[in-house]
């Protein structure tokens, strides 16, 4: 499965009440600090679906749907909010949302070179992309980097609660 894939449910799932800030003009206008909330709190559930993902050798049944098409529904939707969440926390002035965006910088850079061999790269600012020619025939070599016992995946779902948990709503 090659990647064409847009804003898709999954992202908007992922957003739940926050599910407006998936729109990019709605996102301009946005306090930071509720960008910041919601873009944590989507990409904890991103990271949560793709390690609860069921990581097997078999193909779609069709050319239009299945597992596999699933699933890469789930990973550009974690792309997108890791890309937000980094964008939102950005924005933030606090020295507590610095921190926690200096951290999930750094843990993405420690795995660039793992990501890129994955299709995923790691841009100089820091923000993830999907390369154009991934092609996707099943989910089980993701599980490694994806599945529940990655390193990677469970540091980014602590990152993104502590984001959400502590950046003050407030503000």
């Amino acid at each position: 499965m090659n990647f064409s894939i847009t804003n898709n449910y999954v992202l908007r799932k992922d957003y739940g009440e926050y599910r407006s800030y998936v729109k990019t003009s709605i996102r301009k206008s946005a306090p930071a600090h509720t960008l910041a909330i919601a873009d944590s709190s989507a990409l904890y559930k991103a990271v949560k679906e793709l390690t609860d993902s069921e990581y097997s050798d078999a193909k779609d049944p069709t050319e239009s749907g299945g597992p596999v098409s699933d699933y890469a529904k789930k990973l550009k939707a974690f792309v997108d909010t890791y890309n937000n969440t980094l964008q939102s926390t950005s924005k933030k002035t606090d020295a507590t949302a610095r921190r926690f965006m200096k951290k999930l910088k750094s843990l993405t850079e420690e795995h660039a070179k793992e990501l890129n061999n994955y299709g995923i790269s790691v841009s100089d600012n820091g923000t993830l992309s999907i390369d154009s020619g991934l092609t996707i025939k099943t989910t089980k070599r993701f599980e490694t980097m994806f599945g529940s016992k990655s390193d990677y995946m469970t540091s980014l779902m602590r990152i993104a609660r502590n984001i959400s948990n502590h950046i003050d709503s407030r503000a």
